[in-house]
Order: structure tokens, then C-alpha cells, then sequence
């Protein structure tokens, strides 16, 4: 009944959202790239990213250009990666839809749970999910949208590490299982860009709730803040902030714990490399045009995570700096391939893939 119920849910979103996105699409452009890499855990692997971008025949006027994102991988072990992020604007911007669509058949790396857990905790486990994430909203004033979200992981957890914190802490989340979550969300956006940022705002909320009406298999809820806001000089440098927090509470998965690291927040870091029930975040990134197509920028990060809000350290919080470069493959839209490197205490990483951190 579980995961019926969240199939009902996904089917009704999907049949409210088919009749405008039938609509016929304009000024298309498909921009993408190979790529190869090796790590420990995968071997070789090979796949490519690319960016879909075009504008809906009824949103034409409106400024706001739709993408789908596409990532793919496949790796000598058999793993494999395929995701399609997207973000579309439909009936004169009227209403905005973004999430993901995706599977994993992948290997992840484990530390444990909070802001202190050491690197000697290291251990890695397989599991296999698919992924729907929709955020349907409709716009409520010039700059505000509002609407409803349903996000879906079903995890199969297919290899874990024998005698690792995994097995003997058996965490809540390590049986696998079903997340079929839904909630509300709220955007406020001035941006005179989404691909690439020189003036104006980002606010957004969202809160979800997984409980076994929901489809879930797993109690909790999770809220979240995104807030961005970029200022541009008269030699076409462009400062921006984000500042990022994540609240999750409940009988939390440990792969739904709010995750610090990535390719977005505190680059440098794996994401989560730490994981706990709080985490903040705040950034500052530095644009500079260097040459026809060719940017270059330096950021930093701060942040870290704790088990409640009123135990978060604003002492040993973790760090990243570093040097980024940008390729604009698209002048017209003005949409970069990024490649960012990450560096903070005993720790660092490097980022490639198609369009900005925030």
C-alpha cells in the first residue's frame, strides 16, 4: 500500500502537468561534452554532460528560458549514473516546474554520522535507486511562485561493508527502502539570468514529509533555505552570496540526513563526508570575464553540521576555498561549463559539469 499510494500521488501530478507541456518548444539548442575519469571505488568510467535549453511557444516573452540537464556514466565495475535535471517556465511564466528524473547504480563512500566523525571511519557501500523529484509551481505575483512538490527514492542496498559502522551501527536507512515524500515550496526570483547571474535575488523554501500515508517507508520531514543574491560592477565582475540551511528531523535515513560537500556547497568536501540532522551553510563567489569565452572565479565556503540547531559549533567549522574557470558554450544564453577546484583543511576536490554553483 506503500508504495501505491505514492504511485497514485506521482500519476495525478504527472496528468495535471501533461497538457502544458505538450506545448510546442522554440529556439532549442543542445550543448555537451564527453568526459572520462577514474576513482578507487569505480575504475575507469566514461559518460557525458550536456544542457537542453528552449523556450515554450507560450512563454516566448517571458525571459525565462527552460533547461533539461543530462549527466550519464558507466564504469568498469558496472555502475551507473543517468540523471536529467530540469527547470521549465510555461504560459507566459506562469508556472515553473523543476526537479530530476534519474537512476543510480553506484558506490558511495560512508563516515558516520556528525560533524566530528574521522577520515579513518571511511567505508564505502553499493545501492541501486531511482529518482523522481517534481516541484510544481504556479506564480502567485510578479516574483513569487508557490506550489506543491513530491520527491521519490527507492533504495536497494546492495553491498555493505562487512564489520563497518554500517553493519555493526546499522544506522536507520541501511535495510534500504522506500522515500516517497511530499510538501510545499515557495520561490521569490529577481534573477535578470538563471544560467548565469549578474543582478538580482533567489529565496527559496521547501518542506517535505515522508510518513506511510505518503507511500514512505520511513517517518520524518525535512526543510530547507536556498538564499542567493548577486551584485555586478562597471567592469562586469560579479559578486555573489548563498547561503544555504537544512533541517531534518524525525526517524531520518542516514541518505536523507541533510549532507555536507558536493558540487554546489562547501566545494572541496565529498558530499557527505559529513551528514547530520542540521547544516548550514554560507558562500561568496567572485566573477571575472577573462578572455571572449573564457571566465574565471574564486570562492569560499563555510559551514558544518550538527545533530539540533542549538548545538550547532561556531567553533571548528569546516572550510573551502579556491579557483574556478568558465567556457560559456552558449554566448545567447549565457550558459558555462564549469570546472572548480576546492580546497580547505585536509581536504580537496575538483568540480566539472555545466552550469553554475548558485
Amino acid at each position: 500500500m506503500r508504495t501505491y499510494s505514492g504511485t497514485i500521488l506521482l500519476g495525478l501530478i504527472l496528468c495535471v502537468l501533461s497538457k502544458p507541456l505538450s506545448a510546442q518548444v522554440k529556439n532549442q539548442a543542445l550543448r555537451g561534452f564527453p568526459v572520462v575519469f577514474y576513482t578507487e571505488e569505480t575504475s575507469f568510467a566514461v559518460g557525458g554532460l550536456g544542457i537542453f535549453t528552449f523556450d515554450f511557444e507560450n512563454n516566448l516573452d517571458s525571459g525565462k528560458p527552460s533547461q533539461i540537464n543530462f549527466g550519464a556514466a558507466y564504469t568498469l565495475e558496472k555502475q551507473l549514473l543517468l540523471y536529467f535535471p530540469y527547470e521549465l517556465y510555461l504560459q507566459q511564466n506562469n508556472w515553473r516546474l523543476d526537479g530530476e528524473i534519474g537512476y543510480y547504480r553506484y558506490t558511495y563512500k560512508y563516515y558516520g554520522i556528525g560533524s566530528n566523525t574521522p577520515e579513518s571511519n571511511e567505508e564505502t557501500y553499493r545501492v541501486n535507486f531511482p529518482r523522481i523529484q517534481i516541484n510544481a509551481l504556479h506564480k502567485v505575483s510578479r516574483n513569487i511562485y508557490a506550489g506543491v512538490s513530491y520527491w521519490y527514492d527507492r533504495y536497494d542496498m546492495t553491498n555493505i561493508q562487512s564489520g563497518g559502522l554500517l553493519d555493526t551501527n546499522n544506522p536507520t536507512g541501511t535495510a534500504g527502502g522506500t522515500h516517497s515524500g511530499i510538501g510545499i515550496s515557495s520561490v521569490f526570483d529577481t534573477r535578470d539570468n538563471i544560467f548565469y547571474t549578474e543582478s538580482g535575488s533567489y529565496l527559496e523554501l521547501q518542506g517535505l514529509i515522508d510518513q506511510s500515508w505518503t507511500g514512505s517507508d520511513y517517518d520524518f520531514f525535512q526543510l530547507s533555505l536556498d538564499a542567493r543574491t548577486f551584485h555586478t560592477n562597471a567592469y562586469d565582475h560579479t559578486l555573489g552570496f548563498n547561503f544555504v540551511s537544512k533541517f531534518t528531523g524525525g526517524n531520518v535515513p542516514f541518505q536523507k540526513l541533510a549532507l555536507l560537500g558536493g558540487p554546489k556547497q562547501m566545494r572541496g568536501y565529498l558530499e557527505g563526508r559529513y551528514r547530520d540532522k542540521v547544516y548550514l551553510t554560507t558562500q561568496a563567489e567572485y566573477r571575472v570575464p577573462v578572455y571572449k569565452r573564457f571566465g574565471a572565479v574564486i570562492f569560499a565556503s563555510v559551514g558544518n553540521v550538527a545533530q539540533n540547531l542549538s548545538d550547532f559549533p561556531l567553533t571548528n567549522l569546516k572550510w573551502t576555498l579556491g579557483p574556478g574557470l568558465r567556457y560559456m558554450i552558449d554566448e545567447n544564453r549565457k550558459v558555462n561549463i564549469r570546472l572548480d577546484a576546492g580546497f580547505g583543511p585536509g581536504v580537496s576536490g575538483f568540480v566539472l559539469t555545466i552550469g553554475e554553483a548558485f
